[in-house]
């Protein structure tokens, strides 16, 4: 057999049934492998029987590599009769996931201010990946350094949801390898280790769809509201009215005057003895309630940031014409985004163009299968097969399924996407990667952390023992008489 199957640290390849071995790598989830085991049953219980959990590796015997190293998460069981034997056996179909799985499992709540994305990469792994099981030997030999982030807040998180914002923006990729060794690097140098031609001889079956299912080539994005300008507004008194409204709500503490003269605020329901009172994401701003209404001589001036729903609007002329001109028309395709936690403008407008980048063009998905060894999602696959009007570009592999052959030998099928509009994929991540600019992840979220704090008190007093004779007391007593007669 071609495969090796160890789970707990002992082989069990014996009980592998041939041909129910797969294994699937995705892009941007965990790899999986599911396989099938027989077990003779010796006096009504399973010889051997597996357990949730417990560490799985699959070997390739050809190249003595690890090609798989997970935990079980799942067991089916059923009892078969073997037909070869005519002895009766347990079956398990057992599924496990890699050790990505890892970063599911803890919760990050922290923020990290001015540091490269890599430092944060590691400052996770070592804050929030306890002494766990297996999480405790997570390694980051292999985590590069990547932008600076001006700020990341990850607000109760998984760790793998924060690597993948940290990859969003960086165009790194992260994985926990077959060594429990976190991978953080830039994408643009994962290569794939061979490429496809029209006389490779490494692949077969080759196929290409193209959809416009997804795409547009003018995107809006709905963000959040971001602070406007400083901006004042003047309100005249009529010697009733204490509560003004300010045409956005609040952002920032105010600056409030009367007549030119400056007064003082506070926060509504929270401070008191102020002249003015405010509340933030409100248009209200109020006079205290012991002084007195401003008459109609009095002018009222506000000085405020205020927030401002956030609506950015991109577009892609040359990919409108190429419509145009195939299908007449404007050319226009329009998608909206939702993306609230943006509160500012030149990150809405990057979000937009990074919805351009992926749905701007008429994707090409790519599925092949291959009897050679290496290929594994997120790396970047050259294909240079004209026939199909592929000519040398980068095809980002978005997932890899495989199976044994009769237990001799392996095949891949694989799945890979088309580049982004401007370059293919390699430049797009480069650009990421190359980007003189720092990042921001969540900045205004917040991060609240509660702690419980141990502490003893001891007590202590003395006493002491001494022994005294009891006090004995004989009482009386009175004996009757008794007639016999």
């Amino acid at each position: 057999m071609i495969v090796t199957l160890t789970i707990g640290g002992v082989d069990r390849t014996e009980y592998l049934r041939i041909e129910t071995l797969k294994l699937t790598s995705q892009l941007g989830s965990r790899g999986t492998c599911t396989f099938s085991l027989r077990s003779p049953v010796s006096g009504g219980v399973p010889v051997y029987r597996p357990a949730i959990g417990a560490v799985v590796e699959v070997g390739n015997v050809a190249t003595g590599a690890t090609i798989f190293a997970g935990t079980i998460d799942g067991i089916d069981e059923g009892l078969y009769a073997d037909i070869d034997s005519d002895r009766a056996v347990m079956e398990y179909r057992v599924s496990a996931v890699d050790y990505n799985q890892i970063a599911d499992r803890h919760i990050v709540n922290d923020a990290y201010e001015s540091m490269l994305a890599g430092d944060i990469v590691k400052a996770i792994v070592a804050d929030f990946f306890t002494a766990d099981g297996i999480s405790e030997n997570v390694t980051t030999n292999h985590v590069e350094d990547g932008l600076t982030i001006s700020k990341a807040v990850f607000s109760y998180v998984t760790a793998a949801q924060a690597f993948d914002d940290l990859c969003d923006q960086t165009g790194y990729s992260w994985r926990i390898d077959e060594d429990l060794d976190l991978h953080f690097c830039d994408r643009s140098s994962v290569a794939a280790p061979f490429s496809l031609t029209s006389s490779s001889a490494n692949w077969r079956g080759m196929r290409v769809s193209r959809t416009r299912e997804d795409y547009r080539n003018k995107q809006f994005v709905r963000a959040g509201k971001y602070l406007s300008d400083a901006r004042t507004e003047r309100f005249a008194g009529d010697g009733e009215t204490k509560t003004y409204s300010t045409a956005y709500p609040l952002g920032t503490v105010p600056t409030v005057s009367v007549n030119g003269v400056s007064k003082t605020v506070g926060i509504g329901g929270v401070d008191s003895g102020m002249d003015w009172y405010w509340n933030k994401e409100t248009n209200v701003i109020s006079q205290d309630s012991e002084d007195t209404a401003l008459s109609s001589s009095d002018v009222l001036a506000v000085t405020y940031q205020g927030l401002i729903p956030l609506v950015v609007e991109i577009q892609d002329d040359v990919e409108i014409a190429a419509r145009r001109s195939i299908e007449g028309g404007t050319g226009i395709y329009e998608a909206v985004a939702s993306a609230p936690e943006i509160d500012d403008r030149g990150m809405a407008e990057d979000k937009a163009r990074a919805y351009l980048r992926k749905y701007g063009v008429i994707p090409e998905t790519v599925t092949f299968e291959t009897d050679t060894d290496g290929l594994r999602a997120g790396q970047l696959l050259s294909i240079t097969v004209p026939v199909h009007g592929i000519s040398g570009s980068d095809y980002l592999i978005e997932s890899v399924s495989l199976r044994d052959v009769g237990g001799k030998m392996f095949r891949y099928s694989v799945k890979a996407l088309s580049g982004e509009s401007l370059g293919g994929w390699l430049k797009f991540f480069q650009k990421l990667a190359n980007a003189a600019q720092t990042h921001t992840i969540r900045e205004n979220e917040t991060v609240n952390k509660l702690r419980s704090f141990r502490d003893g008190v001891v007590c202590s007093d003395s006493f002491s023992i001494g022994t005294e004779t009891p006090e004995a007391r004989i009482g009386y007593g009175t004996i009757g008489f008794m007639v016999i007669g």
